[in-house]
């Protein structure tokens, strides 16, 4: 089909307006490929370009763990709640659902056994196999060591700089999972005080018990 010429007069290029090209706001993207840039969008919030990712990668460290017996059940209710999920690629292939929408930050180290140095790690999954699974990033781990955790860590994180929290255990091994997620968005998310977001979760939980009692 022709171009139709009646319709490419000089109004429609718009030559008041400049044009431009938006980057990803988050710090230090602007920089980066339009590819990188896009996988970071799908980590990091664009609201507030900050981040909860759910970790339920312990397998390649630390072997069967409490709250990851059934992911199906445990871990695929939180990903509505989860900017991101870290995981390994068994599980994602096995259980998680592809249409759930939250992007997947693939482990891609490992240890021989956790009965060894558990810092004596390996690249254990290809860029290959990261591709086939559709990954927005991946991740290896490494041993920086530190004392204390929870809400605090998680405030004191973002008011430090941090652009978001990776969090696990604290999260499916907790009284109320969905409760407790909610609470540490509150804190990545909105800033909310460590208390306050503790508070958030407390009354969550209590309701929760009140309902279970009345059954």
């Amino acid at each position: 089909m022709a171009d139709d010429d009646s319709r490419t007069g000089g109004d429609r290029f718009s030559p008041a307006v400049p044009s431009t090209a938006e980057p990803y706001p988050l710090k230090g993207s602007s920089g980066l490929d339009w590819g990188m840039q896009s996988r970071l969008a799908r980590i990091f919030r664009p609201a507030t370009s900050r981040t909860v990712m759910l970790a339920i990668d312990h397998g390649y460290f630390q072997g069967p763990t409490t709250g990851l017996e059934r992911v199906d059940l445990s871990i695929v209710p939180l990903l509505g709640q989860a900017d991101a999920l870290m995981a390994t690629r068994g599980i994602v292939r096995a259980v998680i659902p592809p249409a759930s929408g939250t992007p997947i930050v693939l482990r891609a180290s490992g240890g021989p056994s956790i009965l060894r140095e558990l810092s004596d790690e390996r690249v254990t999954v290809s860029m290959e196999d990261a591709a086939r699974i559709n990954a927005a990033a991946v991740a290896v781990q490494v041993f920086i060591g530190g004392e204390f955790e929870a809400l605090t860590m998680a405030y004191r994180a973002i008011e430090e700089g941090a652009a978001g929290v990776d969090m696990g255990r604290n999260i499916f091994q907790s009284g109320d999972p969905v409760a407790m997620i909610r609470a540490v968005n509150a804190v990545v998310h909105e800033s909310i005080k460590p208390q306050a977001a503790y508070d958030r979760y407390s009354r969550a939980t209590s309701g929760h018990d009140r309902r279970e009692e009345k059954r």
